[in-house]
């Protein structure tokens, strides 16, 4: 009876594991298989057998829930190893691996000659990448079996990512054991390409075509190899052969192309390069391929420019694919041809929606070249498609901020903020932004956000002592304007702007001159600096000086309401009322909420 009942647990467990085997990802060696390692020691208990057979039927059924009932309660009658591993299988097939390894690791104590318990452990914990366990159970297999292919292989695949001089040794034991197998020196090619040590690659690959003399591939990769080695006398010579043989390998015509690439030959490449595009067998990719080549190239050397250009456009003619107007507008922004530059991004935008690099490149062309109405229209559309993206809400809260568009401005700006909370260009738009609309307040909160973030940005800076003048916060803006010219004591902007602030306050009038005059040595044709002085001289009595320079101030810079109001006041001071007004409903013309010019208007006097 006892015969029979060990006969069975031998039939059950050598069922459960080749079945195991195809669902699993361990693979079994014929060797293996053979014996397909049941307990060493039989399970004598009969209670423990009843609860092991009755687990057996239910893993078979697919029922593993159940089954480990039946197995946990096999144990509690009889610690013997085969249960343990049976169990350890179990869980893995559930998912629970921790589990699944502890039993198995019970069974591998239990029986530690046990090869096959040790390699399905091994195999758990390279499968749930602690590749360091299973290595140290690989390496005590091959101490007692040196010449196990299968650990081998094993120990080579875990070792190629972090360790990959180790995974070429023992490829190199396998090649020697097995011969010279193809998919093992491809292995290790791959291992020397990655370590940048392509003599060693080309070596192989020459064994390769040793053993394969018209193998057009391997000769096709070995000239690659020679190329980035730059071994160029060897690589003309593989590929001078390719190209009688197979006058139409593409391939080979592609490299033989690139190696006048390597060697800076461009025109010649070209001309390879040519053949291949006036070829009707070759196909679009190859064609862009080529494309990518030479552009990829023109960023780094502007003399293939016009090389990439002219390919682009032979290519253009034949193929409709996104990348080759991509790349044209990138060369034409280069170039600084605006217009051909937004043709072919525009064409991007209809070829390809979803690239938001386009849309967001022909924003900022309208945007850089002062086309704010243009700028908007694209970036609104872009906004349809990408309204969670920084850029294009960065983009359009410009563009709104730009064309004096403030309500508009903010809401997207706000929503860049949310998107970005500490990029200073939009930190200082939105505070801008607010000021304009004379929503202090809000101003000074977020750019003294943007102030703690970084206090010697100059758009930060500028804008936060403009907002501070304007909202009458004059302690604050001192403050600002004496640390700010500790870090730029020369800059021209933070010199007319606070020139102009302390001229408005009627104060230290002589150092807001010094500090304009110094402002014009910079930008002498500034019409916001020319104003500035022209004002400090107003509000010293000097209306001749004011009138010279508030004058030129117009004519080289489109007047402000601001700039025009002056002008009416200087008139008025120089008894000139006729002109006085006329300049007064100038400026009311372009800024009609300006309650103060509305009064000197009616009473004819400041």
């Amino acid at each position: 009876m006892n015969y029979i009942r060990n006969l069975l647990i031998v039939t059950l467990i050598s069922i459960l594991i080749s079945c195991s085997s195809s669902r699993d990802t361990i693979i079994l060696s014929s060797k293996d298989s053979e014996n397909k390692s049941t307990s060493g020691d039989k399970i004598e208990s009969t209670q423990a057998l009843d609860h092991f057979i009755q687990g057996s039927i239910l893993e078979q059924k697919g029922e593993n829930e159940k089954a480990v009932i039946e197995y946990q309660e096999a144990l509690l009658y009889e610690q013997q190893a085969g249960i343990y591993f049976v169990l350890g299988k179990v869980y893995r097939n559930l998912g629970k691996y921790a589990l699944s390894a502890s039993n198995l690791k019970k069974a591998v104590e239990l029986e530690p000659d046990n090869t096959h318990y040790k390699l399905v452990l091994a195999q758990l914990y390279a499968a749930t990448r602690q590749q360091d366990d299973a290595i140290k159970i690989y390496d005590s297999i091959l101490e007692k079996d040196s010449s196990n292919i299968e650990i081998l292989y094993e120990l080579a695949v875990l070792h190629t990512q972090n360790r990959p001089r180790l995974a070429l040794e023992y490829y190199n034991r396998l090649v020697k054991k097995v011969g010279e197998d193809w998919g093992l020196i491809y292995t290790m090619i791959e291992i020397y390409n990655r370590l940048g040590e392509y003599d060693n690659a080309a070596q192989l690959y020459e064994r390769l075509l040793f053993l394969d003399p018209s193998n057009l591939s391997i000769k096709q990769a070995l000239a690659e190899v020679y190329l980035i080695n730059g071994n160029f006398e060897k690589a003309e010579r593989i590929l001078t052969d390719l190209l009688t043989d197979y006058p139409k390998d593409h391939t080979a015509r592609v490299l033989y192309a690139q190696m006048f690439v390597k060697k800076n030959d461009w025109e010649k490449a070209s001309e390879q390069f040519k053949n291949i595009l006036s070829d009707d067998s070759v196909d679009n990719e190859t064609k862009i391929q080529i494309a990518v080549e030479y552009f990829e190239r023109s960023v780094k050397d502007s003399t293939v420019i016009s090389l990439a250009k002219n390919l682009l456009h032979e290519i253009e003619e034949e193929v409709e694919d996104w990348r080759i107007p991509m790349y044209l507008g990138a060369i034409y922004e280069t170039e600084r041809d605006t217009q051909k530059a937004i043709t072919y991004f525009s064409k991007v935008t209809k070829l390809a929606e979803w690239n938001i690099e386009a849309w967001v490149r022909l924003g900022g062309l309208y945007f850089d070249n002062g086309k704010y109405d243009e700028a908007i229209n694209v970036m609104n559309r872009a906004h349809k498609i990408f309204p969670n993206e920084f850029t294009v809400n960065l983009l359009l809260g410009l563009s709104y901020l730009q064309s004096e568009k403030h309500d508009e401005s903010i809401q997207y700006l706000n929503k860049a903020k949310s998107l970005n909370p500490k990029d200073l260009t939009t930190l200082s738009s939105l505070g801008f932004a607010f000021g304009k609309l004379d929503r202090y307040e809000e101003a000074i909160s977020v750019l003294e956000e943007a102030f703690r973030i970084d206090d010697s940005n100059l758009n930060v800076v500028s804008t936060l002592g403009m907002i501070y003048d304007n909202a009458e916060e004059f302690n604050k803006c001192d403050k600002l304007y004496e640390h700010a010219f500790k870090i730029f004591p020369n800059n021209s902007l933070l010199l007319n702007n606070y020139a102009y602030s302390l001229a408005e306050r009627g104060i230290r009038l002589e150092e807001a001159l010094q500090m304009s005059k110094k402002s014009l040595e910079v930008d002498s044709l500034n019409g916001s600096y020319l104003d500035t002085l022209g004002w400090i001289y107003f509000q010293m009595g000097d209306y001749s000086l004011a009138e010279k320079y508030v004058k030129l101030s117009i004519e080289h810079g489109s007047a402000s309401s601001e700039v025009l109001e002056h002008m009416g006041d200087i008139y008025f001071k120089l008894n000139n009322k006729e002109a006085a007004i006329d300049y007064w409903n100038k400026a009311h013309e372009k800024d009609a909420s300006n309650k103060k010019l509305e009064i000197k208007i009616k009473k004819g006097e400041i």
